[in-house]
């Protein structure tokens, strides 16, 4: 590998897999976490950037499955970034962004992002963003950025939080990569949401914050689709 820099993004969706719903029964989620574990040690990434990941929820028997992924997967170092944080008597719902390392991670900051409504903010949580400084050796280190875009309402959203994730990186003078479920589109691509002046939220981070996106794509170099899993029609994130 030499001096690659290899990172993995994977919204699990709390290991219910192609359910529609997070009551799904507790053997099937722990197969399909186990069976990521599994793969994620296989792949053998340096950094792995997880969403809708379970801290502790009645759903999902209040595992922690950042804990249970970084433990099947060999990964020493994590944080753990809660969205959403609801307690009601007998249950609780607490769930968010984790980033596993096997270097360390000296240092991270909470990146606010708005809100879709504020009484839901205020009851519940909202999505969130985290930045984190991974130490590679020598002297040298990266940035990385876990995210979670709102999937609701219009692109200005979208676009408002990759400002948000923009101003924090420029603050931190680090390279950095930004990965996670965006849920935006580059203008023109096909499913591709836009705001008032025709870009979306990824166009902002690419055009204003100065990344670059990496493409997953075919020989022609034209982006594959990747979205949904079983029926991919658009090329998200």
């Amino acid at each position: 590998r030499g001096n690659d820099f290899r990172i993995v993004t994977y919204n699990i969706a709390h290991g219910r897999g192609t359910g529609e719903s997070n009551w799904s029964d507790s053997v099937s989620r722990g197969k399909r976490l186990r069976a990521i574990g599994a793969w994620l040690r296989e792949v053998d990434a340096d950094v792995v950037v997880l969403n809708e990941v379970d801290f502790s929820s009645v759903w999902s028997g209040h595992e922690n499955q950042a804990a249970l992924l970084a433990e099947a997967a060999g990964y020493r170092y994590r944080v753990e970034l809660t969205n959403i944080d609801v307690s009601v008597p007998f249950a609780n719902l607490r769930f968010g962004n984790a980033v596993l390392s096997r270097m360390p991670i000296t240092k991270a900051e909470v990146i606010e992002l708005p809100g879709y409504a504020w009484w839901e903010t205020m009851m519940g949580g909202k999505k969130l963003a985290v930045l984190c400084q991974v130490e590679l050796g020598e002297g040298m280190r990266v940035g990385v950025v876990g995210a979670h875009f709102d999937t609701r309402g219009d692109e200005g959203i979208r676009i408002a939080s990759a400002r948000e994730v923009n101003t924090a990186v420029k603050g931190w003078g680090l390279p950095t990569v930004v990965v996670g479920d965006l849920n935006s589109t580059p203008a023109g691509l096909p499913g591709a949401r836009v705001g008032a002046d025709g870009r979306s939220g990824v166009d902002v981070l690419l055009e204003e914050g100065g990344f670059t996106r990496v493409v997953v794509g075919d020989d022609s170099g034209e982006a594959t689709p990747t979205f949904p899993s079983w029926g991919a029609d658009r090329a998200i994130d």
